[in-house]
């Protein structure tokens, strides 16, 4: 009788503490998936490149690098974050292409879990500026890519995505 007590209160604190984890586990807060949306028009076959910041620093050793087939119609391009990286804001190396002479970008949007930043027609301008590889060509409404300087043709999230991001 007393083994079978003891295999009893055995079970029970068994199962008690396996609940116990579980609840746990279920109440641990969820990374959320962050990705980064270009929609744009690239004439020639290039490569986009993605660096994202975290804790204030970019990480330029580990760029996400999208491969883009030349076209005269519009493309997307998505770059997700790896799972539990918290980005805070953004580089993006527009072409590495240096036959690249335009590119019409339309859409700069961040999914950040349910929250979206919305850079569709235009837009991404207010949390995103180019560096002095761009002008702008009003007539054909996109940029003319230069890639004579130093670095290549780049975009980088401001202040105020950063603002944004940290929501």
């Amino acid at each position: 009788m007393k083994k079978l007590v003891l295999l009893f209160v055995t079970a029970v604190a068994l199962v008690s503490c396996g609940k116990d984890k579980k609840e746990t586990t279920a109440e641990a807060p969820k990374n959320e998936a962050i990705s980064l949306e270009i929609e744009g028009v690239y004439e020639k076959d290039d490569s986009v490149k993605v660096f994202y910041q975290v804790a204030g620093y970019l990480n330029y050793d580990n760029p996400i690098i999208k491969t883009v087939k030349g076209s005269p119609l519009s493309q997307k391009i998505v770059f997700d974050i790896p799972a539990g990286i918290p980005a805070e804001n953004f580089a993006i190396t527009a072409s590495t292409n240096k036959e690249q002479a335009y590119i019409t970008i339309t859409n700069i949007t961040v999914k950040n879990g349910n929250e979206v930043i919305d850079g569709g027609n235009y837009k991404y301008s207010e949390n995103f500026a180019t560096d002095t590889s761009f002008s702008w060509d009003d007539k054909n409404a996109r940029y003319n890519v230069s890639h004579s300087n130093k670095y290549p043709p780049a975009i980088v999230g401001k202040e105020t995505l950063v603002d944004l991001m940290d929501k």
